[in-house]
C-alpha cells in the first residue's frame, strides 16, 4: 500500500465512476557507492551496510531498491534482506533529457 506521505495517487474518472489509477511513489534508493579496490575483500562495506539496515527500520521506509550491476552488489543486497525483483526495471534520467 502506497504511503500518503511518499506518494500521489492520479485518479482517471467518466462519468464519477474511477476507470483508471496510477501511482507515483517516492522510493528510497541504496547507491552508488565505491570502495577503493585494495580494501574490498575484507569487509569494510559491512558496517555502513549494517548502519543503512537500522535506518530503514528506524524511519519506517516503505521500501527501498538497489540495481545490482555485478556480483558483489548482488551479495550486499542479499545481505540486506532484498529479495530479486520479478519484473524489468526502467529508468528515465531527467537530467539528460531521458537520453
Amino acid at each position: 500500500m502506497p504511503d500518503p506521505k511518499q506518494a500521489t495517487i492520479l485518479i482517471g474518472e467518466v462519468g464519477g465512476r474511477i476507470v483508471a489509477f496510477n501511482v507515483v511513489q517516492s522510493i528510497l534508493h541504496i547507491g552508488p557507492a565505491w570502495i577503493d579496490e585494495a580494501y574490498r575483500h575484507d569487509g569494510l562495506w559491512r558496517e555502513p551496510m549494517e548502519e543503512m539496515k537500522k535506518e530503514f527500520e528506524r524511519d519506517g521506509h516503505n521500501g527501498v531498491m538497489l540495481v545490482a550491476m555485478n556480483l558483489a552488489t548482488e551479495y550486499i543486497a542479499e545481505f540486506l534482506g532484498m529479495k530479486r525483483s520479478q519484473g524489468v526495471l526502467f529508468l528515465r534520467d531527467f537530467e539528460s533529457g531521458g537520453e
